[in-house]
Protein backbone atom coordinates (compact mmCIF):
# COMPACT_ATOMS: atom_id res chain seq x y z
CA UNK A 1 0.00 0.00 0.00
CA UNK A 2 0.96 3.68 -0.72
CA UNK A 3 0.81 5.87 2.12
CA UNK A 4 2.17 9.72 2.88
CA UNK A 5 4.29 11.56 5.34
CA UNK A 6 2.12 14.01 7.21
CA UNK A 7 5.00 15.95 7.82
CA UNK A 8 7.18 15.80 4.49
CA UNK A 9 4.84 14.69 2.11
CA UNK A 10 7.46 11.97 1.00
CA UNK A 11 5.24 9.19 -0.38
CA UNK A 12 6.54 5.34 0.62
CA UNK A 13 5.08 1.85 0.34
CA UNK A 14 4.22 -0.39 3.09
CA UNK A 15 3.51 -4.05 2.82
CA UNK A 16 0.51 -5.27 4.75
CA UNK A 17 -0.43 -8.60 5.68
CA UNK A 18 -3.04 -10.41 3.30
CA UNK A 19 -5.83 -12.13 4.80
CA UNK A 20 -9.05 -13.01 3.30
CA UNK A 21 -12.51 -11.58 4.39
CA UNK A 22 -13.19 -8.65 6.38
CA UNK A 23 -10.77 -6.17 8.10
CA UNK A 24 -10.82 -3.83 10.65
CA UNK A 25 -9.31 -0.87 9.84
CA UNK A 26 -6.75 0.06 12.60
CA UNK A 27 -3.65 3.03 13.29
CA UNK A 28 -0.17 2.59 12.91
CA UNK A 29 2.49 4.53 13.26
CA UNK A 30 5.99 4.36 11.00
CA UNK A 31 9.13 6.12 10.53
CA UNK A 32 9.14 8.09 7.46
CA UNK A 33 12.17 7.46 4.58
CA UNK A 34 12.27 11.23 3.92
CA UNK A 35 12.47 13.36 6.99
CA UNK A 36 12.40 10.08 9.62
CA UNK A 37 9.76 11.39 11.62
CA UNK A 38 6.24 9.29 12.85
CA UNK A 39 3.52 9.29 11.42
CA UNK A 40 0.32 7.73 11.68
CA UNK A 41 -1.87 5.99 8.74
CA UNK A 42 -5.00 3.96 9.22
CA UNK A 43 -4.02 0.52 7.36
CA UNK A 44 -6.55 -2.40 6.99
CA UNK A 45 -3.80 -4.68 8.59
CA UNK A 46 -0.81 -4.93 10.17
CA UNK A 47 2.56 -3.61 8.43
CA UNK A 48 4.96 -6.97 7.92
CA UNK A 49 7.51 -5.06 5.66
CA UNK A 50 8.52 -1.38 4.76
CA UNK A 51 8.20 1.96 4.59
CA UNK A 52 10.21 1.52 0.56
CA UNK A 53 10.44 4.31 -1.89
CA UNK A 54 7.40 4.62 -3.56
Amino acid sequence: MTVECTHCKTKQKVHVNARPGFAQMSDQSIPCIGCNQHFVVMLPDKIVSGPFPA
